[in-house]
């Protein structure tokens, strides 16, 4: 199936600095928020950068398998895993799936988490939510 450091550098960890960029944002959304203490602010602002990481990284895995017909071309990208054939389409769709579900994951334990929900409220919330299909509607 191919070489695992060849699915993380299709990743593209090392761009994840790029998400700072969106940090003040986050920071200044965090403090807009009532009756959170600071570790829990920080928290959520740790949290959701590691949820846009994750959706970044998802697709760049994605970005990787649908630019090789074109990057086989380019001088230096014509080196990069995909291109080279060093890793599998069922590799990549399952990385893709991975690194989506984690950033989706992290963002609503994020979103629930600062809403300040109780547990049963949380789980009535999650069970008409995947109960009505919301989810599926959402996504087609």
């Amino acid at each position: 199936m191919g070489n695992i450091k060849d699915y993380i550098r299709i990743a593209r960890i090392d761009h994840w600095i790029k998400q700072l960029f969106i940090f003040p944002g986050m920071v200044f959304a965090f403090f807009l928020v009532d009756g959170v203490s600071v570790i829990e602010r920080l928290a959520g602002i740790i949290l959701s950068f590691v949820a846009t990481s994750f959706i970044a990284s998802a697709n760049y895995c994605i970005n990787e398998w649908l630019d090789a017909r074109f990057d086989k071309f380019h001088p230096t990208k014509k080196s990069r895993p995909v291109v080279s054939g060093n890793v599998k389409f069922a590799g990549v769709m399952i990385e893709y799936a991975i690194f989506t579900a984690a950033g989706l994951a992290a963002a609503w334990f994020v979103y629930f988490y600062l809403s300040n929900l109780t547990e049963s409220q949380l789980y009535l919330q999650m069970t008409a939510f995947f109960e009505n299909d919301i989810f599926l509607s959402s996504i087609f």
